[in-house]
């Protein structure tokens, strides 16, 4: 009993620093915004806009059309409640706040079913697996972008240990059903796992909570999908179209691990993921349940490296992580468990686990320091051209970051990107090629205004439009495409009148954000 005490210490202290560290990041944030809260990333602002909409009984970010810009129909479930109050826009703040804490105490579940209490329950060990899992997530970068991602590390981190404890006691816990179907609705990249833990529940005899548990699943995704085609003959959202890579198997074979090769920190993470899990498939000494948690950590890690996407952060690997280390924890600390008093190899695993250690918090560092300036970066950019749209010229734009226009803005906002805008979305790849496409698509929309980048790559030629003005900020550029927003106008006669109202517009832009006007 002592020994549960102080780990639930060690627990409670974890748990304490990253409290504390979030509300540095927080403090943080509202110093630098001159007291107003953003997140680091203008996605959130997506879903925010389109929970405001669902609220009104519409599906999509523009009152004026539908529209499937969001991946995660379950993360809009959650945020619609909060639509019906005031506090909307601290809503993703205080989700992944109250998850985050949940993801801990599970892998801190997670690691006491593996090592055991009775087995020379170290505290030391037990908080460094936690600090672990903290870092190998970037549970605090994931917080602050206001997403979906931390629902999903900890929705893996719950069905990981409903697993674990099958394994250990031969009995599903009550919940796993819910959590499994959950994790199937949040994001598509969860299917992965929700497959591998179905194969694992045929194994062990789960017939029939496996099939309740694949029709429920099929039905709610197939009659999302039946929905989705419904209005824009597509079976998933134009957030997943439109960042669909169009290359065939075995070039996303190459490039994923290439990018293994050749990139940093994530790619070499889950790298560090397979390599652990090879002995427990090469070693027969591992049981074989052992190896099933080995092989479906494989397999995930493999669809990822697949059909995957790497970004600064983390932000779309972070699941890997928590299912990793779990199955990790399971085939491993067993063994440690059983060895504990053997100085040398205990040694081995301390000094394994602190290289390890150091390696995720070089990057959870620079999440840390990035966090901040990230949010920043939507402030001064995003932001004001949120402010812009409706304190100056409430009419309809065009944009390729649609997020904080969209949010808390009545007016028709065309994304060119084509993430909110079907037609954008099937033409996306003429849009970026064909100036007379571009020209087209703002003219049948009615569109005074366009507000895009024009770094290389985004567009081949632009149309003859007249430039108004460019918004720019100071500062290093960490969550924004570029620190430059290039304002046009199709129209003559009306870009008159929006530049005069830039002009009012620069008088109340905040310090580093500077517009010059054409």
């Amino acid at each position: 009993m002592l020994k549960d005490k102080r780990g639930t210490r060690v627990l409670f202290w974890v748990l304490a620093a990253f409290l504390g560290l979030c509300l540095f990041e927080w403090i943080t944030i509202i110093k630098l915004n001159h007291g107003f809260f953003t997140y680091s990333l203008d996605d959130p602002y997506i879903h925010l806009a389109m929970a405001e909409n669902l609220a009104k009984f519409h599906y999509g970010v523009n009152l004026q059309e539908w529209s499937s810009p969001s991946s995660s129909f379950l993360w809009l479930l959650l945020l619609l409640p909060f639509a019906f109050t005031s506090i909307l826009s601290f809503a993703p703040l205080i989700l992944n706040t109250l998850i985050s804490v949940a993801s801990i105490i599970i892998f801190g579940k997670i690691f006491r079913c593996c090592y055991g209490v009775g087995n020379g329950f170290s505290n030391v060990l037990y908080g460094l697996f936690l600090i672990l899992f903290i870092l190998a997530c970037n549970l605090t970068g994931l917080l602050f972008m206001g997403m979906e991602h931390s629902l999903h590390v900890m929705l893996c981190a719950l069905v990981m240990l409903g697993i674990i404890i099958e394994f250990q006691e031969d009995k599903l816990p009550r919940w796993f059903d819910v959590a499994l179907i959950l994790l199937g609705l949040v994001r598509y990249e969860a299917l992965s796992l929700v497959v591998g833990i179905w194969g694992i529940l045929l194994w062990r005899g789960y017939y029939r909570r496996s099939l309740i548990q694949m029709l429920i699943l099929i039905a709610l995704l197939g009659g999302y999908s039946f929905y989705l085609y419904q209005q824009d003959a597509a079976l998933l959202p134009s957030s997943v179209l439109a960042k669909a890579r169009h290359v065939g198997f075995w070039q996303r074979l190459q490039a994923g691990f290439m990018t293994t090769i050749f990139s940093t920190y994530e790619p070499t993470k889950l790298s560090f993921y397979m390599i652990a899990f090879l002995p427990v498939v090469i070693i027969k000494r591992f049981s074989s349940r052992q190896l099933a948690l080995a092989v479906v950590g494989i397999m995930v890690i493999l669809g990822h490296f697949l059909f995957g996407h790497y970004i600064p952060l983390g932000r779309y690997t972070a699941y890997l992580n928590a299912i990793a280390l779990a199955g990790l924890c399971y085939c491993y600390l067993p063994w440690v468990a059983e060895n504990h008093q053997q100085l040398r190899q205990l040694g081995l695993i301390f000094s394994a686990l602190s290289v390890y250690v150091f390696f995720c918090a070089s990057q959870f560092i620079e999440g840390i320091a990035g966090t901040p300036m990230a949010a920043h970066n939507i402030y001064q950019q995003h932001y004001q051209m949120h402010r812009f749209v409706t304190e100056f010229y409430p009419a309809p734009v065009a944009a390729n970051d649609i997020g904080w226009l969209t949010y808390q803005n009545n007016h028709y906002v065309l994304d060119l990107l084509g993430l909110a805008n079907p037609r954008a979305r099937r033409e996306r790849f003429a849009l970026r090629s064909d100036a007379n496409a571009l020209k087209n698509i703002v003219q049948d929309y009615h569109v005074p205004l366009v507000m895009i980048y024009t770094f290389p790559g985004m567009w081949r030629q632009l149309p003859d439009w007249d430039l108004l003005g460019v918004l720019t900020f100071a500062g290093p550029v960490v969550s924004a495409a570029s620190n430059s927003v290039y304002f046009y106008t199709p129209d003559k006669e009306r870009g008159l009148d929006i530049k005069k109202k830039l002009v009012a517009f620069k008088e109340t832009l905040p310090p580093g954000v500077h517009l010059a006007i054409n």
